[in-house]
């Protein structure tokens, strides 16, 4: 006998496994992964063969008269031929109790090292031959024709099944966290695993094909794709007969710890700017798909141009605007526009547009289809570890159409973002920094609403874009990577039974964004910031009239809970929002608070108040007017921004407390109307403003002439001073 390898069974315990059935005629095969012994040969009761027409209409028995064992096969032969169209099934029996109480025989087919066969049930067979083998009688195998080591013949390669394996992303000369590649199935005999790499090297890293485990240090930055194949033990080692799995390596320069400290600050920054941007969507889409939608309006620098319409400083007015008794100005609303200088940052964050198209051939005058745009300034701040900190801003420009009619709301936006965060951390030892990221995205915002007949409100927003990140370090050079955008949201709101006249809702949302630069200089590159909030609570409201109806009080309250994930912060929390309304002739008073009652992660605090008083009659008119709007902390609108009926207001700073103040007195001359106004702004840091001046409104035009004076000053800065000239015409 030539010499032939010899395989030792001490020590196998691993079943036989069933690789593939085949039928044609009246023969049929199991094929298995491993050679079976000759003489475990079941009874032909072991099996039950099934056989359904290919309309389904019939189904009939099978018998089986013969069963014979060879190699790695197991022949069946049947007592009739099988048709090609039928389908066939076969259940294999490990032991046979007959008749019951005597005992069971077992009759499973085995392995050299007698390891039974699994029982299966209602296996499908495939019509035709199995692949062609010459596997030997014997356990020490023969080498014969095809026949690789143990001569196992070739009937297909391993499988990796659905595995894969993520891209790996490691630093120069910092040793790896050990992984462990995904083991494969299947193919002849024992397999083994090999690692390579293009690049070639590994990167310096080390494989250990005996536990499939990749670790070490990589010791070159570069970008590697890696080729992780198992073979098995047959004489065909080709590709084609291998399981092969690719996957990425990127291993970059080793970071020193302010390097590190600045990639890791980018990355939550970056998440900062995902989660403004989410806010913006939400905020500015959320208003469309209220059913208080206004048809037709322009807002410039939240002032409502037209006819019909009263707009202070603070924002509109609610409420008709009462006809002037003055014939001189043509019946028009006593809500006169007002003319002033606007900063281009006001303009964008409080402007807005909607041109609704009537419904036509004599339809009710609802509005179908709109064509929407809005101007969107928000801030940001966040402290994510001890010393380091993020504050910056988002400028979003907004562009939409979308349709309505009855239930539902559909429709699809543009927007057009930039954004500007400055950071700086010093967490001790030397390691400190700071710095500037900008950002640029342009995305696309398919959106949409429906009611059912319960009342339940289905929303849900999209959103993908890309643009540009860019990297300013202070003591470095600019870098510039791409961007990629995803986000989600989707919510539902069900009007609940009011009690005792207070009216009640329950909501639920669930959002994420994911922000991703793409490769690029420095620590911009590659980095990938996620934020995802969840939050469910109750609202109520109740009117309260007063004064024979002249007057209301109308108290509100919202109260969720939320629970926040991802880059940014993470944790559970409780947020109460809430406030009342006080509404009479001559007299509009608003206050509102939001507060993050709870959190589970340490340090998190959010909260936010605002009082807006207004008293008339004068306001934009004739005679006296006077406005003083407190406000502290955060915004207090956040906790229903894609609930809420209106347009969005202007977003502010994240935290502090500022005070707006203003007074004015009009008066009725023979070229219109005058008024003398002096305004002021203070807020936390040593921030405030000072304008003074006076305003034209001519009678017998649209046009308004205004010259003010005013100075500013912004901590230890010098103090700005602004003359200004302004001509506003109204249409």
């Amino acid at each position: 006998i030539p010499t032939r390898s010899v395989r030792n069974l001490a020590g196998d315990t691993t079943a036989p496994r069933l690789t593939g059935l085949w039928v044609e005629g009246s023969t049929m095969w199991l094929v298995y992964n491993e050679l079976l012994d000759p003489d475990s040969v079941p009874f032909p009761g072991a099996f039950d063969v099934g056989a359904v027409a290919a309309d389904g209409s019939t189904s009939r028995d099978v018998n089986v008269n013969a069963v014979a064992v060879t190699g790695r096969r197991v022949v069946l032969t049947l007592a009739s031929a099988v048709a090609e169209d039928e389908t066939v099934t076969l259940l294999h029996y490990t032991a046979i109790c007959d008749p019951p109480g005597d005992g069971c025989v077992p009759v499973s087919i085995q392995d050299y090292a007698g390891n039974a066969v699994a029982w299966f049930y209602n296996e499908l067979a495939t019509h035709g031959t199995p692949p062609s083998d010459s596997a030997p009688s014997g356990p020490s195998g023969g080498g014969g024709p095809g026949g690789g080591p143990g001569g196992l013949p070739d009937t297909g390669p391993p499988d990796f099944g659905g595995a894969t394996v993520a891209p790996l992303s490691l630093a120069a000369g910092r040793p790896m966290e050990r992984v462990v590649l995904p083991e494969a199935t299947g193919g002849d005999g024992a397999l083994s695993y090999a690692l390579s790499s293009v690049p070639a090297g590994l990167a310096g890293l080390d494989f250990d094909p005996a536990t499939r485990t990749l670790s070490g240090t990589p010791d070159r930055a570069g970008e590697y794709e890696f080729a992780y194949t198992a073979h098995d033990a047959d004489a065909n080692t080709s590709e084609a007969d291998a399981a092969v799995l690719s996957f990425a390596v990127q291993v970059v320069p080793d970071l020193d710890p302010v390097e590190e400290a600045v990639r890791r600050t980018l990355g939550r920054t970056l998440a900062a700017v995902g989660t403004r941007t989410l806010a913006s969507a939400l905020g500015n889409i959320g208003a469309r798909l209220a059913d208080g939608v206004p048809g037709s309006g322009l807002t410039l620098a939240g002032q409502p141009v037209g006819p019909g319409t009263l707009a202070t400083r603070e924002g509109p007015r609610e409420g008709p605007c009462a006809p002037r008794a003055d014939a001189r100005f043509r019946g028009a609303p006593d809500c006169a526009a007002e003319a002033r200088s606007v900063g281009p940052d006001e303009l964008l964050g409080s402007s807005a547009f909607a041109l609704a198209l009537s419904e036509a051939d004599g339809a009710p005058q609802r509005p179908l289809w709109a064509v929407w745009g809005r101007g969107d300034l928000g801030a940001f701040e966040g402290r994510p570890e001890p010393g380091a900190r993020h504050e910056g801003e988002l400028r979003t420009a907004w562009l939409g159409v979308d349709a309505r009619s009855g239930p539902w709301v559909a429709g699809l936006a543009v927007s057009r973002g930039e954004s500007e965060a400055e950071y700086r951390f010093d967490l001790g030892g030397g390691v400190a920094g700071s710095g500037r990221l900008e950002t640029v995205l342009t995305a696309v915002h398919p959106y949409g609403r429906w009611t059912f007949a319960n009342g339940l409100e289905l929303r849900g927003v999209l959103g993908a874009g890309s643009g540009e990140a860019r990297h300013l370090p202070a003591d470095g050079e600019a870098e510039t990577s791409g961007l990629d955008m995803r986000m989600a949201s989707l919510g539902l709101r069900r009007p609940l039974r009011p009690l005792g006249g207070t009216a009640l809702a329950a909501r639920a949302e669930a959002s994420a964004v994911r922000m991703e630069t793409g490769a690029g200089p420095g620590p911009v590159s590659n980095v990938t910031a996620d934020a995802w909030r969840l939050r469910a609570g109750l609202e109520a409201s109740r009117r309260i009239v007063l004064d024979g109806g002249s007057a209301a009080l109308e108290p509100f309250l919202e109260v969720a809970m939320r629970r926040d994930g991802g880059d940014g912060v993470t944790g559970s929390g409780v947020e109460v929002a809430g406030g009342v309304r006080y509404a009479a002739p001559g007299v509009s008073v608003e206050a509102r608070g939001r507060w993050l009652a709870a959190h589970s992660a340490a340090g998190t605090r959010e909260r936010g108040a605002s009082v807006t008083a207004r008293f008339g009659p004068g306001a934009n008119g004739p005679g006296l007017s006077l406005s003083l709007s407190p406000r502290w902390g955060a915004e207090t609108g956040g906790a229903e921004a894609l609930w809420q009926d209106g347009l969005p207001a202007h977003s502010g700073a994240a935290s502090g407390a500022a005070l707006d103040a203003r007074v004015a007195y009009g008066t009725l001359s023979s070229r219109g109307l005058v008024t003398t106004f002096a305004e002021t702004s203070l807020a936390d840091g040593g921030s405030r403003r000072l304008r003074t001046g006076m305003r034209l409104d001519a009678r017998r035009a649209d046009l308004g002439l205004e010259i003010s004076g005013e100075r500013r000053e912004d901590g230890a800065a010098e103090p700005v001073h602004v003359l200004g000239l302004d001509l506003g015409y109204r249409f």
